[in-house]
């Protein structure tokens, strides 16, 4: 009798190698997905930061519209952030709010980082109408990212008369 139930336990247990060609399956079914999520999670990091840039600019656009004054977007380079400031000239006591920060290894393409006005810059001026202040040069502007790892980049075109954003890949 007591052989008998040491049977029947045997036969409900998994052998060592049927563990094992298990866990085989798992690991290369894990690793075949990390490879194919790799690209996706490459490309995430860039348009995140692609949308930071873009909402510090409309906070910048609609703090001069909503105040009837200038408004700055201050880009710092050796940092990744942005900045909005309350007017043409930023410093850190006119700052509205907490800057907006690129994410790790997603930074400026150009230094200075605003080109397609009168000369290369590190801030976009909006006017209290939302247009972009037409002293730094009229034409649109353009903000390039790129994602270190990928070498990948997204241009964010922010159109001179209307202030607004147009984000797309180079």
């Amino acid at each position: 009798m007591i052989q008998k139930k040491l049977k029947d336990r045997a036969r409900r247990a998994f052998t060592l190698v049927e563990l094992l060609v298990v866990i085989g399956i798992i690991i290369l079914v894990a690793g075949i997905s990390a490879v194919a999520v790799a690209p996706l999670m490459r490309g995430a990091s860039l348009r995140s930061g692609a949308r930071i840039v873009q909402a510090m600019i409309y906070e910048g656009r609609s703090y001069a519209s909503a105040h009837h004054t200038k408004a700055s977007v201050l880009f710092d380079v050796d940092t990744g952030c942005v900045s909005v400031h309350e007017t043409a000239e930023p410093s850190r006591d006119n700052r509205i709010d907490q800057p907006g920060c690129l994410p790790r290894g997603v930074r400026f393409m150009d230094n200075p980082p605003v080109t397609g006005g009168a000369v290369p810059d590190y801030k976009l001026v909006f006017t209290s109408r939302g247009s972009i202040d037409p002293l730094g040069g009229t034409g649109n502007r353009k903000i390039r990212l790129t994602d270190e790892r990928g070498g990948t980049v997204k241009v964010i075109e922010v159109i001179f008369a209307s202030g607004l954003v147009k984000v797309y890949d180079e």
